[in-house]
């Protein structure tokens, strides 16, 4: 068995240093500026360019309708018949086979003139689930003797978990057929903003279907087989990290809380966000008999001007937006006075925000003055003292 010394800590550190940074992919407006890799938006996009609206051109649904003659899945002749002007898109479209049944969603169903386009979209999930057959029946009753066609859409080529009479068309295969069609279609036509949208959709398909987080270099893969054993008990010390930091956290949360006369259970929940931040949530069983999923989140990153080496650290503070709404302006009100006086050792420079999801929160980020891992743990039970007296009291 391998020892982990500080010297063989050291080289391997070295080691993983000089690894050349993994190129980035091409950026582009969906990946950047939304939540374009979760299912529904991606959807939203593919029907909005699949004739979802008449104003922007169906050029994804002729497109998809070319990769699957390319499968001869249909013939030349049945795309000659179609009149693209009469195509259009529907999103979550409800089937009920029997009465007894709940209603089941189809993600995309086509239409033109002479077909009806059935389309499953999975991002990262999987297929197993899916009630194939009523999406079957679904087709057959908007037919009208139209030809029937149906796809399931997805980043890999995964066909495990599909019926065989699903074809999966990947991503990078669609924006490729789109690709070879577009310069065909905007020659044709007055420049428009759609030309420029579509274009940032395709690669951002193309992204999805080609992540640049899953390639490993020759180099970067070659150090890993040589020092896994290193790497393993590398990643073990950064687990322990991580559990005696969520240990204090609880123990400062709870001490903080039982300071104001409150004996409460705390839950945790560790994430990775998106930004890079690792974070610890911390759920007092008080505060959700308030506000259900109530938090107070301590955040750890790289911050090369940490005092404690290169680890940032931030609290934060989400509340359910509409279970406060009416006491909104007098928190935050308590919130500035509180960061703007000397009373605590967090300080706050950002106003609150609104952040969305499934439920509306409103986060509040704070920072120790003692910009260490004590001074943020110290923090962390001064903000959650706060949040007691100011919103849950």
């Amino acid at each position: 068995m391998t020892v982990m010394t500080c010297d063989n800590l050291s080289q391997l550190l070295g080691a993983i240093a000089r690894l050349p940074e993994r190129p980035q992919g091409e950026i582009n407006f969906f990946s950047s500026g939304g939540r374009g890799y979760l299912e529904n938006p991606t959807s939203d996009l593919m029907a909005l360019f699949m004739g979802g609206n008449p104003q922007v051109p169906c050029w994804l649904s002729k497109a998809l309708l070319h990769c699957l003659a390319g499968r001869g899945l249909i013939e030349t002749s049945d795309l000659e018949q179609v009149d693209w002007r009469s195509v259009a898109a529907e999103r979550e479209v409800v089937y009920k086979a029997d009465q007894a049944e709940a209603s089941k969603r189809l993600d995309l169903l086509v239409e033109g003139n002479s077909f009806v386009l059935g389309i499953e979209n999975k991002v990262y999930a999987g297929a197993a689930s899916n009630p194939f057959g009523i999406y079957e029946a679904l087709l057959e009753a908007r037919s009208d003797n139209r030809r029937i066609f149906q796809c399931v859409l997805r980043p890999e080529a995964k066909t495990c978990d599909v019926p065989p009479n699903w074809p999966v068309i990947t991503y990078d295969e669609l924006a490729t057929q789109a690709l070879a069609l577009y310069g065909t279609e905007v020659a044709v036509h007055p420049f428009s903003k759609w030309q420029v949208f579509y274009s940032e959709f395709l690669q951002h398909l193309r992204t999805l279907g080609n992540p640049t987080r899953s390639l490993m270099d020759r180099e970067a893969r070659t150090l890993v087989l040589q020092n896994f054993q290193l790497l393993k008990q590398a990643g073990e010390l950064l687990q322990q990290f991580e559990e005696e930091f969520l240990k204090e956290g609880v123990s400062r949360v709870t001490s903080a809380l039982a300071g104001d006369g409150i004996d409460t259970a705390v839950a945790t929940r560790s994430q990775t966000w998106s930004n890079g931040y690792r974070a610890l949530r911390f759920f007092p069983a008080n505060w959700a008999q308030t506000i259900p999923e109530a938090n107070i989140t301590l955040a750890y990153f790289q911050d090369m001007d940490a005092v404690d080496g290169s680890v940032g650290l931030e609290i934060f503070l989400y509340l359910n937006r509409a279970l406060i709404q009416e006491r909104r302006e007098a928190i935050e009100s308590a919130f500035y006075e509180a960061g703007a006086s000397d009373r605590y050792t967090w300080s706050c420079a950002e106003k609150p925000w609104e952040e969305g999801g499934k439920t509306s929160y409103l986060g509040f980020k704070v920072w120790a003055d003692s910009y260490t891992r004590e001074g943020a743990l110290q923090a962390l039970g001064e903000f959650a003292q706060w949040a007691q007296v100011v919103v849950f009291r």
